[in-house]
C-alpha cells in the first residue's frame, strides 16, 4: 500500500514541477511518504512541507525550489544488501554524484551515502 501511495505523490510532484508550478497539494499520505519528502527538503530539492491533518486523510502542501529533475518510487521494494548498493546505485541514478538512492532500512529511511558499507536495506525510491 505504501509504495502505491509514493508512487502517486512522486507522479504528481513531477508533473506539477513539469508544468513550473512552485506549489502542490498531494493528499492521501502516510508516513513513509512524509519521510520521504522530509529527506528530500534535507537535501534541498523542496522548500517547505506543510502537513494537513483531515478527518478523512492527510494532506500534504509543498513549496518546490525548482531544482528537481526527476523523482520515482520504486515497486516492488527490492532488498539490496549492502554490497549490492552501489551496483543498483549505478544502474537507476545518472551519474556518480548525482542524485540520492532512498532506503528504508533497521536504522530508519536513509540516503545511500549514510548506509553503504553498514547496512542494508528495502529500496523505496530516488530523485535528482
Amino acid at each position: 500500500m505504501s509504495a502505491r501511495l509514493l508512487a502517486q505523490a512522486c507522479v504528481a510532484l513531477n508533473n506539477a514541477n513539469k508544468s513550473n508550478k512552485r506549489q502542490v497539494l498531494i493528499r492521501n499520505v502516510n508516513s513513509t511518504v512524509i519521510r520521504f519528502f522530509t529527506l528530500m527538503q534535507a537535501k534541498g530539492y523542496i522548500a517547505e512541507m506543510n502537513l494537513i491533518k483531515d478527518k478523512r486523510v492527510q494532506k500534504l502542501i509543498i513549496n518546490l525550489t525548482g531544482r528537481l529533475n526527476k523523482c520515482m518510487a520504486i515497486s516492488p521494494n527490492y532488498d539490496l544488501r549492502k554490497d549490492e548498493i552501489e551496483q543498483f546505485r549505478a544502474s537507476v541514478l545518472p551519474a556518480r554524484q548525482f542524485g540520492h538512492l532512498i532506503l528504508h532500512t533497521t536504522k530508519g529511511m536513509m540516503d545511500h551515502t549514510e548506509c553503504t558499507g553498514k547496512i542494508g536495506g528495502k529500496v523505496l525510491g530516488y530523485f535528482f
